[in-house]
């Protein structure tokens, strides 16, 4: 429908409470674009994509070659199989009209990262080095010598945790059991980051309270 003006008195009702409040009778339509839902932005093989609409009465209209959606282009019923290089843009409309400014998600189709060669299998848990000195960021643990090695079952700072001016590196082996897009978390207080054969999956770096961050990688 029609844009709604409200005009309200320049002077103040009352000097000591200067709140207007406004009751609107029904529950009234947000007009806001969808959201795209995707646990990441890469795939292997297929991706099963999500359009999640801020108001049931509002549908929602999208396309995947990279095109701008109207109301003559599909509606959204259900989650959209992604194959293969792509482009979803969405929009919601409203009796006939769109009345949200349209989203864009990208996704790729990759090759998965490839398995490491091993003579022989690895052995169990992960080799943890430790670095003392006062970091900003983890990529000054370089800088440092280790002070002390272990092999631990899981990747944790363990007897570490109430320490100061101490940084750990995790080294290891993950076991893939079938090739495509897996995501990993990490999180920390302070800085933290997650590198497979050599790339940052999961950045979460820097000085900062208890933080959750995730990355996807493509891996065999």
């Amino acid at each position: 429908g029609p844009n709604l003006t409200l005009d309200v008195s320049k002077a103040t009702p009352n000097s000591l409470c200067t709140v207007v409040a406004l009751e609107i009778k029904g529950q009234p339509i947000v007009f806001e674009p969808p959201t795209i839902e995707a646990p990441a932005d890469i795939l292997v093989d297929k991706l099963m994509v999500k359009l999640v609409t801020p108001s049931k009465v509002l549908s929602v209209h999208y396309t995947t070659d990279g095109t701008e959606p109207n109301v003559s282009s599909p509606i959204y019923s259900e989650p959209i199989s992604i194959v293969g290089n792509s482009v979803v843009k969405a929009c919601t409309a409203y009796q006939g009209k769109v009345v949200s400014s349209t989203v864009s998600r990208k996704f790729s189709k990759v090759e998965p990262s490839p398995a490491a060669q091993l003579a022989s299998a690895p052995s169990p848990g992960v080799l943890v080095e430790v670095f003392q000195g006062d970091f900003n960021n983890c990529s000054e643990l370089a800088k440092r010598a280790t002070t002390a090695g272990s092999v631990s079952n899981e990747i944790a700072m363990g007897t570490h945790a109430k320490d100061e001016y101490v940084g750990l590196r995790f080294t290891g082996f993950i076991d893939i059991p079938k090739d495509g897009v897996y995501q990993f978390s990490l999180t920390s207080d302070d800085g933290s980051m997650l590198l497979i054969d050599g790339a940052v999956v999961v950045d979460n770096d820097g000085l900062h309270g208890a933080v959750e961050k995730q990355g996807s990688a493509a891996l065999a």
